[in-house]
């Protein structure tokens, strides 16, 4: 009875033990062998696959949608805000061409649904699609995951790996100037070389890039970023919107990730209309990672009951408070009284962090490249000489 509701992480992927037959629920990865012996995925379950121990028939696999050509990965894409939509109607669009793609947005939103959504519908589904985070890496790791390594175990970087199809910058702001320089001659070039060889060898790829953050201001203001390299991942732009931005799409979410679940577990649970009205008061800040969180977080802690309650979801949810607002203090600000409450949020979150943007943004929740739109919607005045990236 103890294994009934265990589930953990796994290289495969989360492993979750059936609580009827205490086998093991896996995921189901299909992957092509490339020429240099490195492995592509080419298509992964949409979670983990129930397990059939004294089933009579298997069931059905999917067919692999990068391989098959009538396959619109944009529809299994949730929502119906007509601003979300839009950023459907370009995505479809943008995954007919060869351009390069730069996707835009909070943390959570979809940024790399949006970007494999893209590749999966395009002429190229059937090529390379290598996916290299840049952030929380060492500049010479980054180098070196790029670039590749020089003998005696020479492995090519993800770059040649591309080669032929798309590269994802997971979160290419994050990426050293230095780097970002050898990333725009190469690309300008079209070739490369590899580790130690003086070799050229012809490269094309596409780059479908995201970012959490403004790339205009780190070009601007703190000049992280390469304006060249910004023009040239820039030519079809998706800004997508938080989740607290569409939250007509929050029922739709919910119960959509929550069908998933049970499918998943062999439940048909359900939200209450408490649970439910939680879900759509509350902020987001985590956007839809977040809310699949919480889903899978209420579903485990309901145990045997079939209705999700409030009392299941966390108490920043149940008890509707999100983060406590300070009282205004009209003497602080020009503006009205309903803003108030949310620019002396800023300012006092910026002035505790010592103007440092990246933890005032953090101790908000939100994202850097949101709080710098506040800043200048409530036309915040900042220190001079000590605002901090």
């Amino acid at each position: 009875q103890r294994l009934q509701h265990l589930s953990l992480d796994a290289p495969q992927g989360k492993l979750i033990v059936d609580p009827q037959t205490q086998h093991l629920w896996l995921w189901s990865r299909i992957g092509r062998v490339r020429d240099n012996g490195s492995i592509e995925i080419v298509w992964s379950s949409p979670g983990p696959i129930p397990p059939r121990p004294f089933s009579e028939a298997p069931a059905k696999e999917p067919t692999p949608a990068a391989i098959d050509a009538s396959y619109d990965a944009f529809s299994e894409i949730i929502g119906r805000n007509s601003n979300f939509m839009e950023k459907i109607r370009i995505g479809r669009i943008t995954a007919k061409t060869r351009s390069n793609v730069l996707i835009q947005g909070e943390e959570g939103c979809g940024k790399k649904l949006f970007g494999r959504a893209i590749h999966q519908t395009s002429p190229m589904a059937a090529k390379p699609f290598i996916h290299q985070n840049c952030a929380g890496i060492s500049e010479k790791d980054l180098q070196t995951e790029l670039f590749g390594t020089n003998k005696p175990d020479r492995r090519p970087g993800s770059l040649e790996q591309a080669n032929g199809g798309v590269l994802f910058l997971d979160e290419v702001a994050a990426m050293p100037l230095d780097l970002q320089r050898q990333l725009l001659a190469i690309l300008q070039n079209g070739q490369f070389q590899r580790p130690g060889e003086k070799q050229v060898r012809p490269l094309e790829v596409r780059i479908i890039a995201t970012t959490s953050r403004d790339l205009l201001q780190e070009i601007a203001f703190n000049g992280t970023f390469l304006s060249d390299l910004y023009d040239h991942l820039n030519v079809f732009n998706l800004q997508l919107p938080a989740l607290r931005e569409r939250p007509e799409d929050i029922p739709l979410l919910a119960s959509s990730y929550l069908k998933k679940i049970n499918i998943n577990n062999q439940t048909n649970k359900q939200l209450s209309t408490e649970a439910l009205t939680a879900l759509c008061s509350h902020s987001w800040p985590g956007n839809v990672r977040e809310l699949i969180n919480v889903l899978e977080r209420a579903f485990y802690l309901s145990l045997d009951e079939t209705t999700i309650q409030l009392s299941h979801l966390p108490t920043t949810l149940s008890q509707g408070l999100g983060r406590q607002q300070p009282k205004p203090q009209p003497h602080e600000s020009n503006f009205a009284p309903e803003n108030c409450s949310e620019q002396q949020e800023l300012e006092h979150a910026i002035r505790a962090s010592n103007y440092n943007m990246s933890k005032a943004a953090k101790r908000l929740g939100i994202s850097r490249s949101t709080l710098y739109r506040k800043i200048g919607k409530y036309n915040i005045k900042l220190t001079a000489g000590i605002v901090k990236s």
